[in-house]
This record gives structure tokens, C-alpha cells and sequence, in this order.
């Protein structure tokens, strides 16, 4: 059985470069693992954590809300939200954002998209402190975090709208 030409090529020239990587050697250029990422410390071992910044603001309720770095984006959380985390099948968060109690009136609700399928339908028509949330908006924290008061670990030069 006679091969194509064009498949006998490649064959070949995957063949040389096979041969020619074998023949150079090992790669005598190697990246010490300390040296990868922020962290300063080999990604196989457990770096020291060091001192952790402290949440901005003080219980909920008693914070202003902060400014967005740009229009679209989600709502940093004014307070600390450890106590919160994780995000199992209880979601705190809702407590305060959905129908909040008299002393956290002031909690931002969540808004009606946040209630609404990635289809566009809106989930049941019960009032909204009681509706069930999209589960893709489910888990709180991957899009608002807490704002922190920490030195950035990179410059920053972004600049919202």
C-alpha cells in the first residue's frame, strides 16, 4: 500500500524534529518554580499567608455603598462577608438583598436580572423576596467581592467609563 506524498512529507518532517529535539539534549534553561507567579513561593508547597488586609467597612448596614469601577460592573460589598463564605445550598447574602429586615434597609436588592434565565424567562411570578434566583447568579461571590484596603500586587492602570 503506497502512502500519499503529501502524508509521507509530514511523516518525515515530524520524524526530523523528533530527532533533532533528541539530539540537542535536555533543555538546559529551566524556570525554578519560586520564581512562577505573585506568590514568590513553588507552586507545589503551602507559601506562608502572611498578614491578610482587613475588610473595609463595618457590619453590614452601616457602610455607604462604593463606586464602581466602570458602569456595568457588579457592586463591590461595603462589608466583610468571611462569615458568609462559602456559598453552599443556604445563600446568607439573600437574607439582607432580597428582603431585608428593618436595620439593613438600606441593602442593595437584587436586581430582576439576577431572576431571569439565561433564555430570557423570568423565573416564578411570586413577589421577589420569596422568588427563586437564576442559579447562575446563585453563588454571590464569584462576581462581588469585598472591598479590601491591600497594596496591589500589580500596577493597575485601568481605567473604567
Amino acid at each position: 500500500m503506497r502512502l500519499p506524498e503529501s502524508l509521507l512529507l509530514a511523516a518525515t518532517i515530524t520524524s526530523l524534529c523528533a530527532g533533532l529535539a533528541f539530539a540537542k539534549g535536555p533543555n538546559k534553561k529551566s524556570i525554578d518554580p519560586a520564581d512562577l507567579g505573585l506568590r514568590k513561593a513553588p507552586l507545589t508547597s503551602i507559601a506562608p499567608a502572611g498578614p491578610q488586609p482587613k475588610p473595609q467597612g463595618e457590619a453590614p448596614g452601616a457602610n455607604r455603598k462604593l463606586q464602581k469601577s466602570y458602569e456595568t460592573a457588579p457592586p463591590m460589598v461595603p462589608h466583610s462577608i468571611a462569615e458568609y463564605l462559602p456559598i453552599g445550598l443556604r445563600n446568607q447574602c439573600l437574607s439582607c438583598h432580597t428582603n431585608p429586615p428593618k436595620s439593613y434597609r438600606t441593602a442593595t436588592h437584587v436586581p430582576e436580572s439576577h431572576y431571569t434565565t439565561r433564555d430570557g424567562k423570568t423565573l416564578d411570578r411570586t413577589p421577589k423576596s420569596v422568588r427563586k434566583i437564576y442559579l447562575g447568579f446563585y453563588n454571590c461571590s464569584m462576581c462581588h467581592a469585598a472591598q479590601k484596603n491591600a497594596k496591589a500586587l500589580v500596577k493597575n492602570t485601568f481605567e473604567g467609563d
